[in-house]
């Protein structure tokens, strides 16, 4: 029975400093709410006026800085295949095949272009494997 009174105060305790520890009333209140306010404002100004990238310039300087010509090459076969072979097996489905190309180039795959697997490039940011998806698949093929 001890135990259990213990325990009910130990309660009732946490309670009353959950909703009476310094309540926010009156002006507190606005300034919360407009500090909250100036905040998302600021980071909307911020996202807006940071520049995206262009998947043009963006892509080729990614796949020089993220390593992939050791295996891949623009137009000839390496450990994997040239960039035109995979922009023009995908040139149907440029739009679908962005995410799962960007998906390829972080996890690694295996099994679509011969016996040697693609080794995963963690490296590479989600975003920055979209970038280098779009130039891949923007490419001319013959």
């Amino acid at each position: 029975a001890r135990m259990q009174s213990v325990e009910n105060v130990g309660n009732k305790f946490s309670r009353e400093k959950k909703f009476s520890r310094f309540p926010v009333t009156g002006s507190a209140t606005k300034f919360r709410t407009s500090r909250n306010f100036q905040i998302l404002i600021l980071s909307g100004l911020l996202a807006t006026a940071l520049p995206l990238p262009a998947a043009d310039a963006d892509g080729a300087r990614l796949v020089q800085e993220r390593r992939c010509y050791p295996c891949h090459n623009q137009s000839e076969n390496l450990l994997g295949p040239p960039y035109t072979a995979i922009a023009e097996r995908h040139a149907k489905n440029k739009d679908a095949m962005v995410e799962v190309l960007a998906e390829k180039i972080i996890v690694g795959g295996a099994g679509n272009w011969g016996v040697v697997p693609m080794v995963p490039n963690e490296q590479v940011s989600r975003e920055e494997a979209r970038v280098i998806a779009q130039w891949v698949l923007s490419l001319e093929t013959k």
